[in-house]
């Protein structure tokens, strides 16, 4: 009996989680973004541009969205995106739409414009895990 339990101790698998694999190149980074508005000075006002950044490269992006006489940072508002601006009256925030980081302008009397195109698969903006769609990336 007593050689039973040695032989049984000696061949005992010890029972544990198999460490996590690292994704392989091919299943690719996690895509980051970071989003921000900007206000450049102009003779006369300022221009809003709308500043994205790829966290993986460092990279930014910046797409100007208009002219502005009077500008008003919504401090004391938080947008799932980031802050909101307003720029001669009008309201800005940032949004995700069909697979697209836009900005969208209300009241609505102008289109979102479209700031940067999404791969499908997950991605962060701001930190707020997303899962785009096939379908609904554009």
């Amino acid at each position: 009996m007593l050689q039973t339990v040695l032989l049984a101790g000696a061949i005992a698998i010890p029972f544990a989680d198999t460490p996590q694999q690292k994704p392989t190149s091919s299943e690719g980074e996690l895509a980051r973004f970071e989003t921000a508005f900007e206000f450049a000075e102009i003779p006369g006002g300022y221009r809003l541009n709308a500043i994205v950044i790829d966290l993986a490269d460092g990279a930014s992006q910046s797409t100007p969205i208009g002219n502005c006489k009077t500008i008003n940072l919504d401090s004391f508002s938080e947008g799932l995106f980031g802050t909101p601006v307003v720029c001669n009256g009008i309201n800005y925030s940032f949004d995700v739409r069909q697979g697209q980081i836009v900005v969208d302008a209300s009241p609505g009397r102008l289109p979102a414009k479209v700031v940067r195109k999404l791969k499908p698969g997950h991605a962060l903006i701001n930190g707020t895990p997303l899962l785009i769609e096939r379908g609904r990336a554009k």
